[in-house]
């Protein structure tokens, strides 16, 4: 009776929760009797990031970067109209982590004593300028321009999720959150290489219709061979850096690596980017010269036994394809000379320059057309779109906002480095080193993809931010900085290290 009693104030809600859990059956029920059942599923997804952003934050990150990279199908996320455009799962994920990261500030719990990292106060203050740089742009296109609202904010919401950098230095305050997230990420690329095998070689549409096209070079088609392509294309080559990175300090066993690279590595492989292979090559070759220069000849010798297996079995089993892959990476110099994608790229600078020339300081609005239609297959909204991110960018916020962007990236390079360089830790340094290339990875990709104004680009090059950050932040266990020639191993392996 005594525990009825201390119980009876709350029995009142009892009856109250019950009449809305009927009410909310009652609600999906006559919907499915209407609506398709995918539209169920899809009202659901937004309450599960919820519950996950309390339970676990560092999930939720890791569940918004794959909304933004589309591992989950379009059908089966809401989207919210908004100004003749639409409000994405992935907004709804990045608003609901900077509200768990705010009221985690106001309530106190995210601060925790720290050493300066070296980097970071340039860091935040280029951060800091480049977005009242983003609300001057934002405002001269609506107002002073008069942009359409639907193509101004279009334009500005990849730019947005620069927000996670400091929601994710505030959600991966502790050390085991950190790892969780690292391990999450690695997880997540291995998630998106098995879309692309799905794609590439069942053609079954994971990532909608456009992530499936038939392989072209220089007007030569083959048929019998896809291309598959992601938006999460950054995050597999960062799950892959990070696992070079954790193998190069002998944080990983080698089939444990050679089982989670391979799978990466067919990813990207699919893709048949040219410039994406050049570039991570050239990343891969810094990454272990950096952390361990005495495995670069071993890691070239797996490379290349990797690739002669690959062609081999290529050759064997599908040779009509194997000769228009060994054609389209053989015939680089005739793209440049006469390609249709590189001239596409040429009209694109030629139609942006004048535009800058003309609007160095504020550019010409963000949603603003700036060439006319040119060729037969053109669309109406590549009037606004353009490859190099650094002529998007500067033509459209103005040279100083590309500044301060790139300004921000070379900290975050150069907490990276210096923490791959000089930190003793095992983990610092593969999360310090692999953000730090990822760094080298958008400096040199960003000529031809516009990884800078992207959603896509932006939230990996938010969360190597934040990496690089905390990971600059674990203190040393051998002193202030360790000397940059000695290879440091812990005898005792972190968790991090058993789960990637």
């Amino acid at each position: 009776m005594a525990m009825i009693r201390r119980l009876s104030p709350t029995l009142p809600a009892v009856p109250f929760g019950l009449l809305a859990l009927m009410g909310l059956a009652a609600l999906l029920g006559l919907a499915s009797a209407i609506l398709p059942a995918w539209f169920i599923l899809s009202v659901l997804v937004v309450p599960a990031v919820a519950a996950m952003t309390l339970v676990r934050p560092e999930y939720a990150m890791t569940a918004c970067a794959a909304f933004v990279g589309g591992l989950i199908h379009p059908a089966l996320v809401p989207r919210i109209p908004l100004f003749g455009g639409v409000l994405a799962a992935a907004d709804f994920a990045l608003a609901m982590l900077l509200v768990y990261g705010l009221l985690t500030l106001a309530t106190g719990k995210a601060k925790v004593p720290s050493p300066p990292v070296a980097g970071a106060r340039l860091l935040a203050v280029a951060l800091s300028l480049f977005g009242v740089a983003l609300a001057f742009a934002v405002v001269h296109s609506l107002v002073v321009l008069q942009l359409s609202p639907k193509f101004v904010l279009g334009q500005t919401r990849g730019l947005l999720y620069l927000l996670l950098l400091p929601v994710a230095v505030v959600i991966l305050r502790t050390r085991e959150r950190q790892e969780r997230f690292v391990v999450s990420l690695v997880v997540l690329g291995c998630l998106f290489s098995i879309g692309q095998v799905l794609q590439g070689v069942f053609n079954i549409p994971v990532f909608g219709d456009q992530g499936i096209s038939v392989l072209e070079t220089l007007g030569r088609e083959d048929a019998g061979t896809t291309r598959s392509n992601t938006l999460g294309l950054n995050v597999i080559i960062l799950a892959l850096l990070l696992t070079v990175a954790a193998y190069s300090v002998d944080g990983i066993g080698r089939l444990k690596f050679l089982a989670v690279a391979g799978l990466l590595s067919i990813g990207i492989g699919l893709t048949f980017g040219r410039t994406t292979f050049a570039v991570l090559l050239v990343c891969l070759i810094i990454l272990v010269g950096w952390l361990n220069p005495k495995k670069l000849l071993p890691f070239f010798a797996l490379f290349l036994i990797a690739l002669a297996t690959v062609a081999v079995l290529g050759k064997h089993f599908k040779p009509d394809s194997f000769d228009a892959i060994y054609f389209r990476m053989t015939s680089i110099g005739d793209e440049i000379d006469h390609g249709y994608s590189a001239q596409w790229r040429v009209w694109e600078f030629e139609a942006m320059l004048p535009h800058i020339k003309e609007h160095p300081l504020a550019g010409i609005g963000l949603g603003a057309d700036y060439k006319g239609l040119s060729g037969s297959s053109a669309r109406p909204e590549l009037n606004r779109y353009m490859h190099n991110a650094y002529f998007f960018m500067a033509g459209k916020m103005g040279v100083p906002a590309l500044m301060l962007f790139l300004l921000s990236m070379l900290a975050i390079f150069f907490m990276g480095r210096r923490t791959a360089k000089l930190h003793s830790s095992p983990w610092s340094r593969v999360v310090g080193a692999a953000s730090a290339v990822m760094m080298i990875r958008f400096f040199l990709a960003s000529v031809t993809e516009p990884h800078l104004m992207s959603d896509y680009g932006v939230v990996v090059i938010a969360i190597c931010g934040a990496l690089a950050y905390l990971g600059a932040q674990r203190p040393n266990t051998s002193g202030p900085e360790r000397p940059p020639t000695r290879i440091a191993t812990d005898r005792t392996r972190p968790s991090w290290q058993a789960a990637v």
